[in-house]
C-alpha cells in the first residue's frame, strides 16, 4: 500500500507493467504445446547457449516479473 498517491506516469507504468506480465503468461501457455522438452535458458555474450532447461523454465521469467511488481 503507497503513503503517497501515484502520480499519473506511475499509474501507466504500474499497468503497462501488469499487462506486460499477462501477456508474458498468455504467450507461454499458449505456446506450450510448441516449445521443446528441453531448450536454451541462457546465452553467453557471443550468443552461444550455455544453460538448459526443461519446458517449464519458459514460464520463470513471467513469473519473475510479477514478483517484481
Amino acid at each position: 500500500m503507497n503513503r503517497f498517491p501515484l502520480t499519473k506516469f506511475q499509474k501507466i507504468t504500474e499497468t503497462l507493467t501488469w499487462l506486460l506480465a499477462g501477456v508474458c503468461f498468455l504467450w507461454t501457455l499458449l505456446r506450450w504445446r510448441t516449445l521443446p522438452e528441453i531448450m536454451a535458458i541462457h546465452f553467453n555474450a557471443l550468443g552461444a547457449a550455455d544453460d538448459w532447461g526443461e519446458r517449464w523454465t519458459a514460464l520463470l521469467l513471467p513469473a519473475l516479473l510479477v514478483v517484481c511488481c
